[in-house]
């Protein structure tokens, strides 16, 4: 509980640190930015600390987390009362962030409560299932760079499995869970349950936050009694007059239309964190055997399509296994030309499954800064609609009247690549996916500034684009200075295809929200939508197909491209079917097979297209005359206007449209890692999809409860229904996950190793509590190669790098094996050879100050080698089963 209640603590204060920043950054928001208050003030006080230690400036301490704090604290009272400033000056009526805070009350309190109970509630679930295990996810990583970053006086980090290097990797977000551990002075094995806890409430009120202001700012165009016909677009309307003059009728409609945002805002924080895909329901029908056989093998979900156990009884609840709920994270099923299995199958992951299983991994640090990125982008659209300066963190801003070339540049608020540039430092993958949607808002929203397609439009959207991307590069570029990476291009999905059954339930209740929207709006949309709707239909399905035999023309062209290309061909599958065939007849054979599963990218494209159709035609909607206002081309539409195609709307289609597009790449492309399938590239999109389509389905499921008319309740029902289903999944997986709740609860998640590993335990507990500093420690790393073991122990939970850790996850990080295969060797001769002179001396080469021998190295080396080592060494450390060795003086 105190653990608990000093991360709640810590996040709240970084947030109270941001939130005027938040107030007037965000001002175009209906939220003034509230709801991510706490992410800006992590990410800011992250970057400062991180940026300070890269540059030998500040020190990686409590001290060093202090000040980077209190500089956020002070440029964010700067940029607030600098543009309180700049509103009086210009004779706008801002009463300033507490009279708003005061007058949002309900807004607060809803955001608040949401934190706090989210927090609490994961918190608990966490504590039923506490453990960092080695199997079963990547816990025995995360914990390694928990602990290697707490014990780094400076950035880059060490890398605790390999000693003498840093830590590869976008490293970012366990920056931040270090620094608030830090903070709480805690050990990391005790925060981490609750830093996972802390991501998911930052998860739900980030989520929150973006439908809330996408809803408020729809429902403010409606103009309730009581309210001008002026109303600016981009305030809810209980801020908009005072309620002293409103009469008691006025006063009840203004409280309900400020709490209807906040209801279909927690509908986004559940949609996006908690719901889960079908495949938790169908868990329910197949142990109930209320389906036939024939129906599970055609839905063909791995795990479910066999035959019914004859000596297991039917039930309502899962029995299949314990991990049941693991194949709700595979459930898109990939088969090679002859119909059979691939041997790597495709991750679909989901924030709901991720929270569910507890890895604090890459893609879960990311998610509360993605929601911020989406914030960013709608801030953006809205403030591009008008004409201004720019607003952000001091430094690049000119008037909006200044048309030298570089004008574009100059009006980007730095918060902005700071936002999108921490991305790729989170988890690299999705840098160039909201950066995108950025360039993509912004111009939709500079789009009527210039009155269509030009030189100038063009230039104003290539430079703020590009300016972006660079100084996102350059603001971190410490950590690119010492990363590597595995990926390596694109390479061609020719034969393997998403089945659209295995795709409906990954998103289903998604679909169904997004088509009844996309349908309702061509019923407004007049008598030539078609002819575009098809016209981006086919180029959503030709385009990317020319890409990819693009790219296999491209292979072929090179030496290691045809190589590559030839392992392709000399798949058993494959090679059946095509033999020693020309490139050009092979390709038909395969894209032949490929045609197997035409139906998913065609409903994906078709939906897509038809999310373009709108956007673009908003573009013709919204074209005005150089000089007239901003505020008479959004706000000043006729209400019909507003209601079907107003700045929501398109946000929501924005997303909408990003979301499925990412679900069809992969379709046509995958990019190249050490998986060498799309297996990856599915993982990485398709978690970005369920977000960005999420937000989408909020908003398009409040958008239909304002429609009339037979189709939207037909629309709504479904996702109702799909929605229901869709709960099936964190309820049972959840109580599954947590052991029916019998455990005893802790959030200590190296508990169990004092029943499993007491020897190990005992000395790790010492160690941490005795060892200062990263004197470097030998264990022994396993077997070649080895991840997901044991081996690494001592390193991965007290942060004290050692020789080589997991091997196989260092090869993946660095994109090579050279250094673990010189390594492996001497690790062995260290512990086997029975001189003491060849000992000694690779530990001196090695720089080792400490040898391990517990019960893992007494079972792996010869007993006289592990002898040896009190010849010549100090004993540090002993308990019976564990001796801890030395270097002398």
């Amino acid at each position: 509980m105190l653990t608990v209640l000093l991360w709640w603590a810590w996040l709240t204060v970084m947030g109270l640190a941001a939130l005027p920043l938040a107030y007037h950054f965000f001002g175009r928001l209906p939220d003034r930015g509230y709801a991510f208050a706490r992410p800006l003030g992590l990410l800011l006080a992250t970057y400062f600390l991180w940026m300070g230690g890269s540059l030998g400036l500040l020190r990686n301490s409590v001290g060093g987390a202090l000040f980077s704090l209190f500089l956020v604290a002070v440029i964010s009272l700067v940029v607030y009362r600098r543009g309180q400033a700049r509103a009086t000056a210009a004779g706008r009526d801002d009463a300033g962030l507490l009279a708003w805070l005061r007058a949002h009350g309900r807004l607060v309190l809803s955001v608040e409560l949401l934190f706090a109970g989210a927090l609490a509630l994961w918190s608990l679930l966490r504590a039923y299932s506490p453990e960092l295990t080695t199997a079963g996810g990547e816990k025995f990583m995360e914990i390694m760079y928990l602990n290697s970053i707490g014990r780094s006086d400076v950035f880059p980090p060490h890398d605790a499995w390999l000693s003498g290097y840093a830590i590869s990797y976008y490293y970012f977000g366990y920056v931040m869970m270090a620094t608030v551990t830090r903070l709480t002075g805690q050990a990391a094995h005790l925060t981490f349950n609750v830093g996972l806890a802390s991501l998911f409430a930052l998860t739900c009120t980030g989520a929150f936050g973006l439908v809330y202001s996408l809803v408020a700012h729809h429902a403010s165009r409606e103009r309730p009694v009581g309210f001008p016909a002026g109303t600016p677009d981009h305030t809810e309307p209980e801020s908009l007059a005072s309620t002293e003059k409103l009469s008691e009728e006025q006063k009840t409609r203004q409280v309900s239309l400020s709490a209807r945002p906040i209801g279909w805002g927690f509908l986004g924080a559940i949609l996006v964190a908690v719901l889960g895909n079908l495949e938790g329901f169908l868990e329910v029908l197949y142990s109930a055997r209320l389906l036939p056989e024939g129906f599970w093998r055609w839905l063909d979900i791995v795990d479910i399509n066999l035959p019914f156990d004859p000596g297991a009884a039917s039930s309502l609840l899962p029995t299949r296994s314990g991990w049941w709920w693991w194949r709700a994270s595979r459930v898109i099923h990939d088969l090679d030309p002859a119909g059979a299995s691939m041997p790597v199958q495709p991750i679909d992951e989901f924030p709901g499954f991720s929270f569910l299983l507890g890895d604090m991994h890459a893609h879960v640090l990311a998610l509360p800064f993605v929601l911020l990125a989406l914030a960013l982008a709608l801030r953006t659209l809205l403030r591009g609609l008008e004409d201004g300066p720019e607003s952000g963190l001091p430094g690049l801003e000119v008037a909006a009247a200044d048309e030298r070339w570089w004008a574009p540049v100059t009006r980007l608020p730095l918060l902005v690549p700071l936002a999108l540039g921490g991305l790729a430092f989170l988890n690299t993958w999705d840098f160039p996916i909201y950066w995108l949607i950025f360039v993509v808002a912004y111009g939709l929203g500079r789009w009527a500034r210039y009155g269509g397609w030009n030189w100038s439009f063009l230039r104003d959207v290539g430079l703020t684009g590009g300016a972006t991307a660079i100084l996102s590069f350059l603001l971190y570029l410490p950590f690119y200075l010492g990363f590597q990476s595995q990926a390596g291009g694109l390479l061609p999905t020719l034969y393997v295809g998403t089945r659209f059954r295995q795709y409906f339930v990954m998103f289903g209740p998604f679909l169904v929200a997004l088509a009844g929207m996309l349908i309702v709006l061509t019923r407004r949309a007049g008598r030539d939508w078609l002819k575009g709707w098809l016209g981006w239909t086919a180029g959503l399905i030709l385009i990317p197909l020319a890409v990819m035999l693009l790219l296999v023309f491209g292979l072929l062209l090179t030496p290691s491209g045809r190589e590559m290309l030839e392992g392709i061909r000399h798949v058993p599958a494959v090679y059946a079917i095509v033999g020693d065939e020309p490139w050009v007849p092979l390709i038909g054979r395969l894209l032949l097979v490929k045609l197997r599963t035409w139906l998913m990218p065609l409903v994906v494209a078709a939906l897509a297209g038809l999310g373009l159709v709108f956007l673009q035609r908003s573009l013709a909607r919204n074209r005005r005359p150089a000089g007239a206002s901003a505020r008479a081309k959004d706000g000043g539409a006729s209400g019909e206007d507003a209601g079907w195609m107003d700045t929501s709307v398109r946000f929501a289609l924005l997303c909408a449209v990003a979301g499925l597009l990412l679900t069809l790449s992969v379709e046509f492309v995958y990019l190249v890692d050490n998986f060498g399938v799309r297996a990856n590239t599915i993982f990485k999109f398709y978690f970005q999809a369920w977000v960005l389509m999420g937000i989408a389905s909020a908003f398009a499921v409040y958008w239909l409860s304002r429609r009339r008319g037979a189709l939207r309740i037909t629309f709504q029902a479904g996702f109702w229904l799909l929605f229901a289903l869709g709960m099936v999944y964190p309820v049972l997986g959840n109580i599954s996950r947590a052991g029916n709740f019998e455990p005893e609860p802790t959030l200590d998640g190296t508990a169990y190793l004092a029943v499993s590993q007491p020897a190990d335990y005992d000395t790790i507990a010492w160690l941490n509590e005795n060892v200062a500093g990263t004197p470097v420690i030998l264990e022994t790393p396993g077997t070649g190669g080895s991840s997901y073991v044991y081996e690494g122990r001592v390193s991965a939970l007290t942060g004290l790098p050692t020789l080589l850790g997991w091997a196989g996850h260092e090869g993946q990080w660095r994109g090579s094996y050279t250094v673990q295969n010189a390594r492996e060797p001497d690790i062995q001769t260290i512990y086997n050879t029975l001189d003491v002179e060849v000992a000694r001396s690779l530990l001196q080469e090695y720089g080792i100050t400490y040898v391990y021998v517990g019960p893992v190295e007494r079972s792996q080396y010869e007993p006289r080698g592990l002898q040896k080592f009190a010849r010549f060494m100090d004993i540090a450390y002993e308990n019976g089963e564990v001796t801890i060795y030395r270097m002398q003086n």
